[in-house]
């Protein structure tokens, strides 16, 4: 099957989220606010079934809950709610993560 692709300056910029390069960062923020949930909700279910080492699990939380952190400071302004950018945006809100991520403490 062959596609056609619209050609001019409308079509180029139908499918960009953003409009500036501070519009680009905050999707990419997003996006690696995300990641770093989704890696959290990995890592859990991986402990879980025993496939990551108790050390392996501790220092892989650590590090992603740093990044975490760190990114949150970042998007606090476009997702001041942490739990409902989990359920609305990507529709997980009883994953693994979500107590991890959203406890008062971040460490079990």
């Amino acid at each position: 099957m062959r596609h056609t692709y619209a050609v001019g300056r409308r079509a180029a910029n139908a499918n960009k989220l953003w409009r500036n390069k501070n519009e680009r960062r905050q999707y990419d923020d997003f996006a690696n606010l995300y990641s770093i949930i989704k890696m959290i909700d990995k890592l859990e279910k991986a402990y879980v079934n025993s496939t990551v080492a108790s050390a392996a699990y501790d220092a892989s939380c650590a590090e992603l809950i740093a990044k975490y952190k760190t990114l949150r400071t970042v998007t606090e302004d476009g997702v001041p709610n942490v739990q409902h950018f989990m359920w609305v945006q990507f529709i997980f809100g009883t994953c693994s993560a979500s107590e991890r991520v959203c406890a008062r403490s971040f460490f079990s």
